[in-house]
């Protein structure tokens, strides 16, 4: 299950409401103090203090749509706290884990969908379901739609997104020595969920 093929496959609803909402806010401020803030480590800190909202089918993209929406008041007030603590971190940042990050701008262009590729819990997620479903029959293991499975398991685990080759590393250390038990305990739940079908995150 390479990371090309996650991320072309599944998303999170969560993304866009949050930089439509940053582009809201920055509306209101002096250009002056717009142009100091890196838009792109506002968005990373809003996603990671909000619940993920995975989905890989046309109708659980509009499910999750629907629930992201009636936490409207939730992300307004995280995106206000992201744009004070990018204000006070007014400073050059490392290297960008994407070109297009040199570009402050690039993060609310809804056409390049790059924020995905940013959650370094993505990953770890995918290495532990490989390693599970190795251990089971090959043919139950064929049965399993690998990417319900990963979306399952991203919504109920912290998001981790980072815009910085050494934030990227960071996050992943930290994931592995304190979150690395609850990972295999939400894959091995999303790959029960993903033999009944029963997932409504990801249902069909």
């Amino acid at each position: 299950m390479s990371q090309s093929l996650l991320t072309s496959t599944f998303r999170n609803a969560m993304e866009p409401l949050t930089i439509l909402e940053i582009e809201k806010q920055l509306q209101k401020l002096p250009p002056e103090i717009v142009d100091s803030i890196n838009k792109a480590d506002v968005t990373a800190y809003s996603l990671n203090r909000l619940p993920p909202m995975y989905f890989t089918t046309q109708k659980g993209k509009i499910w999750q749509q629907q629930r992201s929406q009636k936490l409207a008041d939730m992300i307004s007030r995280v995106v206000s706290l992201g744009i004070k603590a990018a204000q006070r971190n007014n400073k050059i940042f490392s290297t960008p884990l994407h070109p297009s990050f040199k570009d402050n701008k690039a993060v609310i262009d809804r056409q390049k969908p790059i924020l995905h590729e940013f959650n370094a819990m993505i990953p770890l997620a995918t290495v532990e379901i490989e390693r599970q479903l190795k251990v089971l029959p090959n043919d139950l293991s064929r049965t399993i739609n690998k990417v319900d499975v990963i979306a399952y398991t991203l919504n109920r685990l912290p998001p981790l997104y980072s815009t910085t080759r050494e934030g990227w590393i960071w996050q992943q250390e930290l994931a592995r020595e304190k979150l690395i038990t609850m990972i295999s305990r939400m894959v091995t739940l999303g790959i029960k969920a993903a033999q009944k079908n029963t997932s409504v995150y990801v249902k069909n």
